[in-house]
Protein backbone atom coordinates (compact mmCIF):
# COMPACT_ATOMS: atom_id res chain seq x y z
CA UNK A 1 0.00 0.00 0.00
CA UNK A 2 1.22 3.62 -0.62
CA UNK A 3 2.13 5.79 2.41
CA UNK A 4 -0.36 7.27 4.30
CA UNK A 5 1.47 9.97 5.87
CA UNK A 6 3.02 12.14 3.37
CA UNK A 7 5.10 14.66 5.42
CA UNK A 8 7.32 11.05 5.64
CA UNK A 9 10.25 10.18 3.14
CA UNK A 10 10.69 7.27 0.97
CA UNK A 11 13.39 6.51 2.76
CA UNK A 12 12.25 6.60 6.03
CA UNK A 13 9.28 4.39 4.84
CA UNK A 14 11.27 1.77 3.92
CA UNK A 15 14.02 1.47 7.03
CA UNK A 16 10.16 1.63 8.85
CA UNK A 17 7.38 0.19 7.88
CA UNK A 18 6.00 1.97 11.27
CA UNK A 19 6.95 5.01 10.29
CA UNK A 20 3.89 6.97 9.08
CA UNK A 21 2.36 6.10 12.56
CA UNK A 22 5.55 7.60 14.44
CA UNK A 23 4.80 9.01 17.93
CA UNK A 24 7.89 11.89 17.68
CA UNK A 25 6.03 14.44 20.61
CA UNK A 26 7.01 14.90 24.33
CA UNK A 27 4.34 14.39 25.80
CA UNK A 28 0.43 13.26 25.13
CA UNK A 29 -0.28 16.73 25.75
CA UNK A 30 1.58 18.25 23.46
CA UNK A 31 0.12 15.43 21.09
CA UNK A 32 -3.52 16.33 21.80
CA UNK A 33 -2.45 20.10 21.17
CA UNK A 34 -0.59 19.85 18.09
CA UNK A 35 -2.70 17.82 16.48
CA UNK A 36 -5.79 19.93 16.82
CA UNK A 37 -4.76 21.75 13.77
CA UNK A 38 -3.75 18.79 11.69
CA UNK A 39 -6.12 16.72 9.30
CA UNK A 40 -6.15 12.70 8.91
CA UNK A 41 -4.18 11.61 5.36
CA UNK A 42 -7.12 10.92 3.34
CA UNK A 43 -5.49 7.74 2.39
CA UNK A 44 -6.00 6.76 6.28
CA UNK A 45 -9.29 7.62 5.93
CA UNK A 46 -12.31 5.66 6.27
CA UNK A 47 -11.94 1.94 5.06
CA UNK A 48 -8.03 2.48 4.44
CA UNK A 49 -6.17 -0.68 5.44
CA UNK A 50 -2.79 -0.85 5.94
CA UNK A 51 -0.85 -3.69 6.80
CA UNK A 52 0.86 -3.07 10.08
CA UNK A 53 -1.82 -0.85 11.27
CA UNK A 54 -2.69 -3.28 14.94
CA UNK A 55 0.85 -3.09 15.72
CA UNK A 56 1.55 0.23 15.36
CA UNK A 57 -1.72 1.17 17.05
CA UNK A 58 0.21 -0.85 20.14
CA UNK A 59 3.25 0.82 19.84
CA UNK A 60 1.35 4.44 19.73
CA UNK A 61 -0.65 3.15 23.02
CA UNK A 62 2.87 1.74 24.30
CA UNK A 63 4.55 5.45 24.32
CA UNK A 64 1.43 7.18 25.78
CA UNK A 65 1.69 5.13 28.65
CA UNK A 66 5.40 5.12 29.34
CA UNK A 67 5.32 8.96 29.00
CA UNK A 68 2.12 9.29 31.77
CA UNK A 69 2.39 8.25 35.52
CA UNK A 70 1.25 5.10 36.31
CA UNK A 71 -1.72 6.38 38.61
CA UNK A 72 -3.16 8.31 35.29
CA UNK A 73 -3.25 4.88 33.19
CA UNK A 74 -6.84 2.80 33.02
CA UNK A 75 -9.18 1.83 30.49
CA UNK A 76 -9.90 5.09 29.88
CA UNK A 77 -6.59 6.45 28.80
CA UNK A 78 -6.42 3.80 26.75
CA UNK A 79 -9.27 4.10 24.92
CA UNK A 80 -8.74 7.77 24.43
CA UNK A 81 -5.30 6.88 23.10
CA UNK A 82 -6.46 4.25 20.73
CA UNK A 83 -9.63 6.96 19.46
CA UNK A 84 -6.70 9.80 19.44
CA UNK A 85 -4.68 7.65 16.95
CA UNK A 86 -7.85 6.76 14.96
CA UNK A 87 -8.78 10.21 14.56
CA UNK A 88 -5.54 12.11 13.90
CA UNK A 89 -3.16 9.12 12.46
CA UNK A 90 -5.14 6.37 11.05
CA UNK A 91 -8.90 5.17 10.73
CA UNK A 92 -9.49 1.87 12.43
CA UNK A 93 -12.77 -0.26 12.85
CA UNK A 94 -13.35 0.30 16.71
CA UNK A 95 -16.98 0.75 17.92
CA UNK A 96 -15.53 4.48 19.00
CA UNK A 97 -16.75 7.80 21.01
CA UNK A 98 -19.80 8.17 19.45
CA UNK A 99 -21.61 5.09 19.50
CA UNK A 100 -20.14 3.69 22.84
CA UNK A 101 -22.97 5.82 24.84
CA UNK A 102 -25.41 3.31 23.05
CA UNK A 103 -23.20 0.31 24.10
CA UNK A 104 -23.31 1.24 27.46
CA UNK A 105 -27.04 2.77 27.70
CA UNK A 106 -27.94 -0.85 26.85
CA UNK A 107 -25.29 -2.78 29.06
CA UNK A 108 -27.43 -0.47 32.17
CA UNK A 109 -30.31 -1.59 31.01
CA UNK A 110 -29.28 -5.05 30.90
CA UNK A 111 -28.13 -5.02 34.50
CA UNK A 112 -30.61 -4.02 35.22
CA UNK A 113 -32.94 -6.30 33.70
CA UNK A 114 -30.73 -8.71 36.19
CA UNK A 115 -30.61 -10.39 39.51
CA UNK A 116 -28.43 -8.27 42.22
CA UNK A 117 -25.02 -10.25 42.60
CA UNK A 118 -25.47 -12.41 39.34
CA UNK A 119 -22.35 -13.15 37.36
CA UNK A 120 -22.48 -11.97 34.27
CA UNK A 121 -22.16 -13.66 30.54
CA UNK A 122 -20.74 -11.56 28.07
CA UNK A 123 -19.68 -12.69 24.43
CA UNK A 124 -18.58 -10.46 21.97
CA UNK A 125 -17.87 -11.47 17.98
CA UNK A 126 -14.76 -9.73 16.54
CA UNK A 127 -12.06 -8.78 19.16
CA UNK A 128 -9.99 -6.92 16.74
CA UNK A 129 -7.55 -4.80 18.87
CA UNK A 130 -9.75 -5.21 22.03
CA UNK A 131 -11.36 -1.45 22.16
CA UNK A 132 -15.14 -2.94 22.83
CA UNK A 133 -13.82 -5.02 25.24
CA UNK A 134 -11.98 -2.54 27.05
CA UNK A 135 -15.03 -0.34 26.69
CA UNK A 136 -17.17 -2.81 28.47
CA UNK A 137 -15.08 -3.99 31.07
CA UNK A 138 -15.15 -0.62 31.97
CA UNK A 139 -18.92 0.00 32.10
CA UNK A 140 -19.55 -3.19 34.29
CA UNK A 141 -16.98 -2.43 36.46
CA UNK A 142 -18.55 1.21 37.01
CA UNK A 143 -21.49 -0.72 37.75
CA UNK A 144 -19.78 -2.49 40.23
CA UNK A 145 -21.14 -6.06 38.21
CA UNK A 146 -19.55 -9.44 38.38
CA UNK A 147 -19.46 -10.51 34.75
CA UNK A 148 -16.71 -12.15 32.05
CA UNK A 149 -16.49 -11.14 28.59
CA UNK A 150 -15.35 -14.06 26.03
CA UNK A 151 -14.36 -12.32 22.73
CA UNK A 152 -13.72 -14.22 19.91
CA UNK A 153 -11.06 -13.31 17.13
CA UNK A 154 -10.27 -15.25 13.79
CA UNK A 155 -6.58 -13.21 13.26
CA UNK A 156 -4.25 -14.19 15.67
CA UNK A 157 -1.83 -10.75 15.22
CA UNK A 158 -5.10 -8.69 16.20
CA UNK A 159 -5.65 -10.99 18.98
CA UNK A 160 -2.06 -10.43 20.61
CA UNK A 161 -2.72 -7.09 19.79
CA UNK A 162 -5.83 -7.23 22.02
CA UNK A 163 -3.93 -9.06 24.94
CA UNK A 164 -1.15 -6.68 24.95
CA UNK A 165 -3.82 -3.28 24.95
CA UNK A 166 -6.32 -5.41 27.80
CA UNK A 167 -3.40 -5.66 30.22
CA UNK A 168 -2.39 -2.27 29.56
CA UNK A 169 -6.04 -0.92 30.38
CA UNK A 170 -6.21 -3.50 33.48
CA UNK A 171 -9.26 -5.48 32.55
CA UNK A 172 -7.39 -8.79 31.91
CA UNK A 173 -8.74 -10.58 34.79
CA UNK A 174 -12.38 -10.01 33.74
CA UNK A 175 -11.80 -10.59 29.57
CA UNK A 176 -10.85 -13.94 27.72
CA UNK A 177 -9.67 -13.89 24.40
CA UNK A 178 -10.85 -17.06 22.29
CA UNK A 179 -8.69 -17.56 19.30
CA UNK A 180 -10.74 -18.90 16.02
CA UNK A 181 -9.73 -21.10 13.49
CA UNK A 182 -12.89 -20.91 11.63
CA UNK A 183 -11.31 -23.87 9.26
CA UNK A 184 -11.45 -26.37 12.19
CA UNK A 185 -13.71 -25.23 14.43
CA UNK A 186 -17.01 -23.68 14.83
CA UNK A 187 -18.06 -20.83 16.96
CA UNK A 188 -20.67 -22.76 19.23
CA UNK A 189 -17.60 -25.40 19.80
CA UNK A 190 -15.19 -22.74 21.19
CA UNK A 191 -18.01 -20.90 22.70
CA UNK A 192 -19.10 -24.43 24.80
CA UNK A 193 -15.56 -24.82 24.98
CA UNK A 194 -14.76 -21.71 26.98
CA UNK A 195 -18.43 -21.07 29.14
CA UNK A 196 -19.56 -25.13 29.80
CA UNK A 197 -22.32 -26.85 27.43
CA UNK A 198 -25.51 -25.33 29.73
CA UNK A 199 -24.11 -21.69 29.97
CA UNK A 200 -26.19 -18.49 29.12
CA UNK A 201 -25.18 -15.59 26.96
CA UNK A 202 -26.65 -12.40 28.65
CA UNK A 203 -25.14 -9.73 26.82
CA UNK A 204 -23.89 -10.53 22.88
CA UNK A 205 -22.06 -8.06 20.63
CA UNK A 206 -21.83 -8.45 17.14
CA UNK A 207 -19.14 -6.33 15.76
CA UNK A 208 -17.24 -9.01 13.05
CA UNK A 209 -17.53 -9.95 9.85
CA UNK A 210 -20.84 -8.15 8.45
CA UNK A 211 -21.46 -11.29 6.46
CA UNK A 212 -21.75 -13.61 9.37
CA UNK A 213 -24.16 -11.60 11.84
CA UNK A 214 -26.72 -13.75 10.69
CA UNK A 215 -25.23 -17.16 10.39
CA UNK A 216 -23.69 -16.59 13.47
CA UNK A 217 -26.24 -15.50 15.62
CA UNK A 218 -28.38 -18.37 14.24
CA UNK A 219 -25.77 -20.66 15.13
CA UNK A 220 -25.69 -19.85 18.74
CA UNK A 221 -29.21 -19.56 19.28
CA UNK A 222 -29.14 -23.08 18.03
CA UNK A 223 -26.52 -23.81 19.96
CA UNK A 224 -29.22 -22.70 23.14
CA UNK A 225 -26.54 -20.47 24.29
CA UNK A 226 -29.59 -17.40 23.59
CA UNK A 227 -32.92 -17.60 26.30
CA UNK A 228 -35.15 -15.23 27.63
CA UNK A 229 -33.54 -12.10 29.00
CA UNK A 230 -30.50 -12.43 26.65
CA UNK A 231 -29.22 -8.56 24.99
CA UNK A 232 -27.65 -8.42 21.89
CA UNK A 233 -26.25 -5.36 19.95
CA UNK A 234 -25.36 -5.65 16.60
CA UNK A 235 -23.00 -2.96 15.49
CA UNK A 236 -22.61 -1.07 11.79
CA UNK A 237 -25.96 -2.45 10.55
CA UNK A 238 -26.99 0.87 8.68
CA UNK A 239 -23.40 1.77 7.36
CA UNK A 240 -22.75 -2.14 5.86
CA UNK A 241 -26.36 -2.68 4.92
CA UNK A 242 -26.36 -5.71 7.01
CA UNK A 243 -30.01 -6.27 5.58
CA UNK A 244 -30.41 -10.07 6.54
CA UNK A 245 -29.80 -9.83 10.00
CA UNK A 246 -32.32 -6.52 10.37
CA UNK A 247 -35.21 -9.05 8.21
CA UNK A 248 -34.45 -11.93 10.54
CA UNK A 249 -34.59 -9.73 13.96
CA UNK A 250 -37.43 -8.18 12.60
CA UNK A 251 -39.60 -11.61 12.05
CA UNK A 252 -38.49 -12.03 15.29
CA UNK A 253 -40.00 -8.89 16.56
CA UNK A 254 -43.40 -10.06 14.90
CA UNK A 255 -43.09 -13.53 16.15
CA UNK A 256 -42.67 -11.52 20.11
CA UNK A 257 -39.66 -13.67 20.05
CA UNK A 258 -37.77 -10.44 20.87
CA UNK A 259 -38.29 -6.35 20.94
CA UNK A 260 -35.83 -4.21 18.79
CA UNK A 261 -34.86 -1.26 17.93
CA UNK A 262 -32.30 0.52 15.56
CA UNK A 263 -30.48 3.63 17.65
CA UNK A 264 -28.87 5.52 14.26
CA UNK A 265 -25.11 7.19 15.23
CA UNK A 266 -22.28 7.66 12.46
CA UNK A 267 -19.76 5.76 11.70
CA UNK A 268 -16.72 5.17 14.20
CA UNK A 269 -13.75 7.96 13.05
CA UNK A 270 -15.76 9.66 10.57
CA UNK A 271 -15.58 13.53 11.39
CA UNK A 272 -11.94 14.10 9.49
CA UNK A 273 -13.46 12.69 6.27
CA UNK A 274 -16.30 15.66 6.79
CA UNK A 275 -14.04 18.19 7.09
CA UNK A 276 -12.11 16.96 3.31
CA UNK A 277 -15.42 16.06 2.27
CA UNK A 278 -18.92 17.13 2.93
CA UNK A 279 -20.72 15.49 0.40
CA UNK A 280 -19.83 12.09 2.20
CA UNK A 281 -22.23 12.87 5.35
CA UNK A 282 -25.18 11.15 4.34
CA UNK A 283 -22.54 7.90 3.61
CA UNK A 284 -21.25 8.17 7.22
CA UNK A 285 -24.79 7.47 8.63
CA UNK A 286 -24.87 3.92 10.76
CA UNK A 287 -26.14 2.48 13.88
CA UNK A 288 -26.42 -0.40 16.21
CA UNK A 289 -29.88 -2.80 16.36
CA UNK A 290 -30.25 -3.52 20.00
CA UNK A 291 -32.49 -6.51 20.48
CA UNK A 292 -33.55 -8.41 24.04
CA UNK A 293 -35.45 -11.55 23.54
CA UNK A 294 -38.49 -11.87 25.46
CA UNK A 295 -38.96 -15.86 25.12
CA UNK A 296 -36.40 -18.54 23.95
CA UNK A 297 -35.58 -18.51 20.25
Amino acid sequence: PTSCCTHFTSDKMADDPFACFDDDSDSHDEVSAEIENVKRDPSCGILAFHAGTERALLNFVTSQVSKSEASSVDASFVLESVDEFCMQRHWMMHVGPKKAPILSSFLKQMCTDKAKNEHIAIVELGTYTGYSSIMISKEMREMGVDFTIYTVEVVEGNAQVAQALVKLAGVEDCVKILLLDPETETLSAKLKEAMGEDATIDFLFVDHDKSLYLPDLKQIEKAGYLKRGSYVAADNVVFAGIDDYREYIGNLVKNGIVESRLEESWLEYCEPDFVTDKSKNDLMRDGIELSVYLKDP
